[in-house]
Parts: C-alpha cells; structure tokens; sequence
C-alpha cells in the first residue's frame, strides 16, 4: 500500500523534495471499525499550516508522518453495524495521503451520491461547505 509521507517541513512553497512516496503494510482490520480505500484525496489550503512546522491551531505534521488529510473511499471490511463493503465514506482528516486507511465510524459519514457525485463530498459538501456556510449565516450573519 502507498502512502504520501511528509520528508521536510516546505521553506517557502513546498516542492517535490518536501514529499516520500513509501510503501507500507495493509492496515488490518480492528473490531468496531472500517477499512476503505481511497477513490479521491483532498488538497486544500488548511494543508500548508499543517506541514508548515509551526504552532498552529491544529497538530501539525512531522517529517515522516503520512500527510493529514480527507478522503472519499470505497468500503472494503467493516466491523460496524450500518456500514458495509461498497459504501462510499468521506472522513475529513483522519484518512491521511494513503491508499487504505482502518478508521473509527465517528469520524467517517456515509456519502449519498443523490445530494451530489462524490468529489462534492471533499467541497461543497464537505469542509470547506460547511466552513463557508457558518461563516456566512452565523458569524457574518448574512441575510437573503
């Protein structure tokens, strides 16, 4: 299985040499959880605070740690009650730059192809969505 791994923390934009494309082994199975693989990543400007190597309001992460980050995947094995293999998932942090992932059902939610495809999942129907809709209506109280 292949996983994206952080090599150094970028000064200034990062490049390729910031990255390690690594091998590792496919993530068992545990009891209470799914394991999914990957149908798309997200790329998306909370990101660059993350491998940045500073304090930020989020953990960051280290070299050598699989970079942090959303993904829609296909369910393979599952060990919860409602999720089942052929599911799509989105999980918004915790599926990291890899291939599969074995993650808790809390922080996974069910994508439904008929609210959008599923890339909509990692945008407007994801974070980011969610992001500028309680910027919009709540915190800049926004009216039609």
């Amino acid at each position: 299985m292949k996983q994206w791994r952080l090599r150094s923390h970028p000064e200034g934009m990062p490049k390729v040499a910031d990255w390690e494309l690594c091998e590792a082994e496919t993530p068992r199975l545990r009891p209470g959880t799914v394991r999914a693989r990957a149908l798309l990543h997200d790329v998306a400007p909370y990101m660059r605070g993350r491998i940045s190597g500073r304090a930020n309001y989020a953990a960051g992460v280290t070299p050598g740690q699989v970079m942090t980050g959303g993904a829609v995947a296909r369910v393979e094995e599952s060990d919860v009650e409602g999720i089942v293999p052929g599911d799509l998932v989105v999980s918004d942090f915790q599926f990291g730059w890899q291939e599969q992932a074995v993650l808790e059902p809390a922080v996974l939610r069910k994508v439904d192809t008929a609210l959008g495809p599923p890339e909509a999942w990692l945008d407007v129907l994801g974070l980011n969505g969610v992001t500028a809709y309680f910027g919009l209506l709540h915190t800049a109280e926004m009216r039609a």
